[in-house]
């Protein structure tokens, strides 16, 4: 009986050193996939900025050519000025579009959880 006990106290301690390994690589699994997750939410988001920054060079333009111009007379370096503006903005632009798409998947996935 005894030889039983404790041959039950190894195969506990065999199981309870295997949860802890699955457990481990589980949470080194989720962070693989948030990882993933977080580099698939950010090149969605440079797709969505390029998109933006493009409609911007558009505008600054027909607004300059039709608006600015008549008045101004092919002022370049106002041009740049607007240019160099659609460049600076960019960045943060890009930061607000990945914020919006990382908070709107945390949303599904509470959802989905929920």
């Amino acid at each position: 009986m005894a030889f039983e006990a404790e041959k039950t106290r190894q195969e506990n301690a065999i199981i309870k050193a295997q949860k802890q390994e699955i457990e481990h690589k589980n949470i080194q699994l989720q962070d693989t996939i948030d990882e993933l997750t977080i580099t698939k939410v950010s090149r969605r988001a440079k797709a969505i900025t390029l998109f933006i920054a493009v409609a911007l060079l558009i505008t600054e333009d027909a607004i300059m050519h039709f608006i600015i111009s008549p008045y101004m007379h092919e002022n370049f370096f106002f041009t740049l000025l607007a240019n160099g503006l659609v460049v600076i903005l960019l960045k943060p632009i890009e930061k607000v579009v990945e914020h919006y798409l990382l908070s709107r998947l945390v949303l599904n996935r509470r959802k989905r959880a929920g």
